[in-house]
């Protein structure tokens, strides 16, 4: 399964990443506790795709989400890292491979290119097949 992590500063182009890949998908989620509803209805216009706002801020509301949802998901975005509370990202990914849906998780770095997360750890990066840094 391809999983992607998109790095970058604020203001850097993170979310446009995302939803240029979120474009290319036909069956995707777009997980956001950085942007409004509008701002992203404006920017996606494939009126195909579920959006979920704001109302699954952890890892266990996302995977409880996803099970309640009857037809096939291809991919899921999740936006961004730092916003996001309890986040088990092995836990997500574990789940999310059992189903054959790729993940993209975009994330903050600071000026020294540093994930400043309480969700950091050796082997993160392993978990992700591309990282994009905006």
């Amino acid at each position: 399964m391809q999983h992607t992590l998109i790095l970058g500063r604020p203001s850097s182009g993170k979310t446009t990443k995302a939803i240029e890949i979120f474009q290319t998908y036909t069956n995707g989620l777009f997980f956001t506790q950085e942007q409004s509803e509008e701002y992203l209805i404006k920017k996606i216009e494939i009126e195909l795709k579920d959006f979920i706002f704001d109302d699954c801020n952890s890892s266990d509301k996302i995977i409880q989400k996803i099970n309640m949802i009857i037809k096939k998901i291809d991919f899921i975005v999740v936006d961004y890292l730092q916003l996001f509370n309890d986040f088990n990202i092995p836990k997500l990914i574990q789940f999310l491979d059992t189903r054959d849906i790729k993940l993209v998780l975009v994330s903050y770095i600071d000026k020294d290119n540093n994930i400043r997360s309480i969700y950091w750890y050796d082997g993160f990066k392993d978990l992700f097949d591309k990282i994009i840094i905006v």
